[in-house]
């Protein structure tokens, strides 16, 4: 049974007893009240026959204390009319067996009998003095008779001194069988309530402890909400779906960390595999420079000019090629120890690309390439003005040329420029062996080469566009690639019009 039910039968069946008593106890007084109203009624009206004496009282003892100071000028018949008109005034008011036997009548006819001595012995001293003690002491005590009777109709020992003694002898044992029993059944229900509450307290725990193992998939199960405790369980419900989706949040970050620790793992051996290659290229070099010097000294008394000057050619290349390596190196340990910073400074990219191409063209003789750049027909060349660091973009496009000029056998290279309202495009183009769709995600990684048969004989560590696009970040711009295997590729340089707050704010701190 639910625990609201237990209290709501609880508290009906306490109602229902407290009805039940009540209609006994309204049974048991309903005679006791007519007569309590019977009593009442005629309490009040002894009150006004006492009231009615006592005003005779008053009147008569006026006159009789008039009479001890002015016997003559108090008429003696007209006192004795008052007199016998509060003797029957004050008989209909004082009842005998209501005043402890005491007659009323008889102060009244002490009163006479003084009255007579006065006036049958006036001129007797001691028998006046005497009688006027005892016409005195009389109405004393029948005035303090009659304060009594009206104290006693209008206190609580009068008309309502049986309701009191009724209520305390019949009504009582009722009283005390009430609470007997509403105490016994609190017990009672209090106890079945104990137990009710254990149960469902000892399911809140199992489920608790289910959740607390690790279980985020139980629920308590509830029909519908009927009272405090369903809340209880139902909140325990919302709490294992918040854990159990914070879970799998956690989870989704476990295998993120996973995944970022295999990309890690794979990093570092990109980088094994790179210090392996890269002391393949560096050492072929070192030692076409100490073969071929070994050679020059070995001939040094002979006089071949002819081969002195291609072995001294040869020289030259292999400590050019090992002095690019040695460059590279340096730039990318630059850049991820945060040395190499741009130098933000306005100037005109057009004359930026045209430098750039020109530096470029000796290159492209010896392999007999063409290159092709149209500058773009507009009257104000300060359109191609630009906020940006000169020296990066410079190296950037010089490293996509010289990438370009590697790989291409014939052909040539296309430069391209084109704008909007908010960026820059330079695209280069060249007719090289050009790259698969899927080794283009590796391009601009650090460390990493192409493993292609197409790519393997070439020289260099694979460093030039990585470094590019590092370049191109630091400047807020972005290189991105187009590429068909045995077609060519495009590398497409996009460059801001006007440099970032952030970028501003960086290079002024």
């Amino acid at each position: 049974m639910k625990f609201s039910k237990i209290l709501r039968l609880t508290f009906s069946l306490m109602f229902l007893i407290t009805v039940i008593f009540c209609i006994l106890f309204l049974t048991l007084l309903s005679g006791k009240i007519r007569d309590f109203r019977e009593e009442a009624q005629h309490a009040k009206e002894n009150i006004e026959v006492i009231q009615r004496a006592r005003l005779a009282y008053d009147r008569t003892a006026g006159m009789v204390y008039a009479f001890f100071l002015e016997p003559h000028n108090v008429d003696s018949m007209r006192l004795l009319n008052a007199l016998a008109d509060l003797d029957s005034a004050v008989s209909v008011a004082l009842i005998p067996e209501e005043t402890h036997t005491v007659n009323p009548s008889s102060f009244i006819f002490r009163i006479k009998t003084a009255f007579g001595v006065l006036m049958l012995n006036p001129d007797d001293e001691y028998l006046c003095q005497e009688a006027r003690m005892m016409a005195n002491e009389q109405l004393r005590q029948l005035g303090l008779i009659l304060t009594s009777r009206i104290g006693y109709e209008l206190s609580a020992k009068g008309a309502w001194s049986n309701y009191t003694q009724y209520l305390i002898e019949e009504l009582l044992p009722y009283v005390v069988l009430y609470l007997f029993i509403m105490s016994a059944f609190l017990i009672l229900a209090t106890l079945g309530n104990r137990s009710v509450l254990n149960r469902q307290l000892a399911r809140v725990s199992a489920g608790v402890k289910c959740i607390s193992r690790g279980d985020l998939n139980f629920r308590f199960p509830i029909a519908r909400i009927e009272e405090e405790m369903d809340y209880v369980m139902l909140n325990f419900n919302h709490m294992a779906t918040r854990l159990q989706k914070q879970n799998r949040q956690l989870e989704d970050k476990n295998q993120q960390l996973q995944s970022l620790t295999e990309s890690l793992i794979e990093s570092n051996q990109h980088k094994d595999r790179f210090l392996a290659n890269m002391s393949h290229e560096l050492r072929t070099p070192l030692n076409a420079v100490i073969g071929f010097a070994e050679l020059l000294h070995e001939r040094a008394d002979r006089n071949d000019i002819e081969r002195t000057k291609r072995y001294s050619k040869q020289i030259m290349d292999a400590a050019d090629h090992l002095l690019s390596l040695i460059s590279d190196l340096l730039e990318l340990a630059r850049m991820d120890a945060g040395v190499k910073s741009p130098d933000f400074t306005t100037f005109n990219l057009l004359n930026c690309i045209e430098s750039t191409t020109t530096m470029i063209k000796p290159l492209l003789h010896k392999k007999n390439l063409s290159l092709t750049w149209h500058p773009p027909e507009i009257d104000d060349p300060s359109v191609f003005d630009l906020c940006s660091d000169r020296r990066f973009i410079c190296q950037i496009l010089i490293n996509i040329l010289n990438n370009g000029v590697k790989f291409t056998h014939q052909g040539g290279l296309t430069v391209k420029l084109t704008w909007n309202t908010t960026s820059f495009y330079i695209a280069i183009t060249d007719t090289g062996i050009g790259i698969a769709k899927s080794d283009i995600p590796l391009v601009f990684k650090d460390f990493q080469r192409l493993d292609s048969s197409l790519s393997a004989n070439y020289e260099g560590l694979g460093l030039g566009l990585t470094l590019s696009r590092r370049l191109a970040h630091l400047i807020g711009g972005e290189i991105s690639l187009k590429s068909e295997l045995g077609v060519g590729s495009t590398f497409t340089l996009t460059l801001p019009r006007y440099l970032p707050d952030t970028l501003l704010h960086k290079d002024e701190s």
